[in-house]
């Protein structure tokens, strides 16, 4: 089973009572190395929480945590989240997001 919350003191009470449990922040407001310390195994952010901190995906990949991204419903949105490497992306539109997927993109340099 796995736990999301926005209240961070909820997460870290889950981790306590559920040692093993995936437990994901949904605030946004922490870097995700310092919820890596309470125990907690991944971030669950709005869009707008990682563009203005896109270093946090590869922060959150090096302490071994999961990402999630919500909710990303444009073509654009979506190519940066896949850029950035994200986890699991939460959209209103699968199909478009699907077919981002299956593409091969190449890079210009």
């Amino acid at each position: 089973m796995e736990y999301i919350a926005f209240d961070y003191t909820t997460c870290k009470r889950i981790v306590n009572a559920l040692p093993g449990a995936m437990v994901q922040y949904l605030n946004g407001d922490l870097a995700p190395a310092a919820v890596r310390q309470d125990g907690i195994g991944g971030i669950d952010y709005r869009f707008s929480a990682y563009s203005g901190n896109p270093g946090w995906v590869k922060e959150a990949h090096a302490n071994g945590m999961v990402t999630n991204v919500w909710t990303v419903d444009t073509v654009q949105d979506m190519m940066t989240c896949i850029a950035w490497g994200m986890d699991f992306i939460t959209t209103n539109n699968p199909e478009t997001l699907k077919e981002l997927l299956t593409r091969t993109f190449v890079s210009a340099n």
